[in-house]
């Protein structure tokens, strides 16, 4: 997952200065924010759902051309796992226009789904990384059992392709922690501070 898609949704947001406006302006312009993020999550899941379904074929021929042993295929459940987890909670989540939604109900809204993105990037390494990393590695370990008569030359190898693999997981899974700090967390405050003030000054907001 991209981080990048968060800080951009997030700073068409936030790139208007603050003003004082009334209850129907401010809604509206909610709402055009809360549409541009949505349209940003919409397409990199595409991106990523459109990835995963592509490179399942692509796997399986590359192993039959290859000659590949078992453990190559071992990534196939985890290329179909990931587009089949995103349609399943795109779906579980599916946000439904309500034309008559209050300004609190809307920003209601807006910080669920930030609520909601956050929880994805902070489990990113159970439902995206791990599913991922253990069958490659399993397919290191295959291979290097497999050539093991390489002699050391063959181990140092196989443990630099180890070595790499752990390396731009963690770097991936630092880079969506740093984009829960950096942008989704700042945008939550925002939202949580407009619902405190929303029913600090309507009792009724709710």
């Amino acid at each position: 997952m991209n981080p990048d898609d968060f800080k951009q949704a997030w700073q068409a947001q936030t790139s208007q200065p603050h003003l004082t406006v009334n209850a129907e302006l401010l809604l509206n312009e909610l709402r055009r924010n809360q549409q541009q993020f949505n349209a940003m999550i919409f397409w990199r899941d595409a991106r990523e759902i459109g990835v995963g379904l592509v490179m399942i074929p692509a796997w399986l021929m590359m192993g039959m051309k290859l000659d590949l042993p078992w453990a190559w295929y071992l990534m196939i459940p985890a290329l179909i796992w990931i587009p089949a987890f995103m349609l399943i909670d795109r779906r579980r989540h599916k946000k439904v226009n309500v034309p008559s939604e209050s300004l609190y109900q809307c920003a209601e809204n807006s910080l669920a789904e930030v609520e909601h993105q956050t929880w994805l990037l902070r489990n990113v390494h159970w439902w995206y990384l791990l599913p991922i990393v253990i069958p490659m590695m399993a397919f290191f370990g295959h291979l290097g059992w497999e050539l093991r008569g390489g002699g050391w030359w063959m181990v140092i190898s196989v443990a630099g392709m180890f070595l790499i693999n752990g390396i731009a997981f963690t770097a991936v899974y630092r880079l969506n922690q740093d984009a829960i700090r950096g942008t989704l967390d700042p945008r939550r405050r925002e939202l949580q501070i407009l619902l405190a003030s929303l029913r600090d000054e309507s009792p009724e907001a709710g």
